[in-house]
């Protein structure tokens, strides 16, 4: 089994492709941002909505306007605001927006890098049982980042709680929960490779308008696998 970065996949936000590229590219990934606005076709009206809402303490709002800022989906790309909208949604409890606010400290998109910070908002978020934050809590431990000792037993047990938390909410139909299984599975972090269910995992993510799972269950059957 490999380990995998599952952060890369908050960035998969850019539409449909037939070729499934390496990690390092999966970018929003994870992405997403997705997660990141959550995988969706947007538009300005949208986003002024979404900035409505979060100026009125909206915590998904505003970290879907993370994700739109980091992505540039419906507004020009700004890692600055993105940042700022990230951090927001973190104070405010959200999940997903502390993974993001994790994702921007460790690699510097619109503040310096800083792994220790980056700890602390994943960890938060992974306390929010949120799945991505788990899994890049997990990545974080398991590269020797400065002043972040490796630690392959603490890396083994956030993959396996990102897993277990995706797990869970997959089978209550959360698109966010079952695109991160199907990550687990195609790329066998946790549990061993297995494309049958990653397709299953894509086709089910597809079904519920997330684009990422549309386009990895494309790439499976147009390679065969699954």
């Amino acid at each position: 089994m490999k380990n995998r970065s599952f952060i890369i996949a908050l960035t998969c936000l850019s539409g449909l492709v037939l070729s499934l590229p390496s990690t390092a590219k999966i970018q929003n990934p994870a992405s997403r941002i997705t997660d990141i606005v959550s995988e969706q076709n947007s538009d300005k009206s949208d986003t002024e909505q979404l900035k409505k809402a979060c100026d009125l303490n909206d915590a998904e709002a505003c970290q879907q306007l993370g994700r739109a800022y980091f992505s540039g989906d419906a507004v020009e790309k700004d890692f600055n605001k993105s940042f700022e909208y990230f951090s927001k949604a973190c104070k405010l409890d959200n999940g997903a927006g502390c993974s993001g606010l994790g994702y921007a400290y460790e690699y510097g998109a619109g503040k310096e890098i800083s792994y220790q910070k980056a700890l602390e908002a994943y960890t938060k978020g992974c306390n929010l049982n949120n799945s991505f934050a788990c899994g890049n809590l997990g990545d974080l431990y398991a590269k020797d980042a400065p002043g972040i000792p490796k630690d392959e037993q603490k890396s083994a047990e956030f993959h396996q709680k990102s897993f277990n938390i995706a797990e869970d909410l997959c089978r209550g139909n959360d698109p966010e929960g079952c695109r991160t299984l199907m990550y687990h599975y195609y790329y066998g972090n946790v549990v061993e490779t297995d494309h049958k269910k990653a397709l299953d995992c894509a086709v089910k993510t597809c079904a519920l308008n997330v684009a990422d799972g549309c386009t990895t269950a494309g790439f499976l059957y147009h390679n065969g696998l699954g």
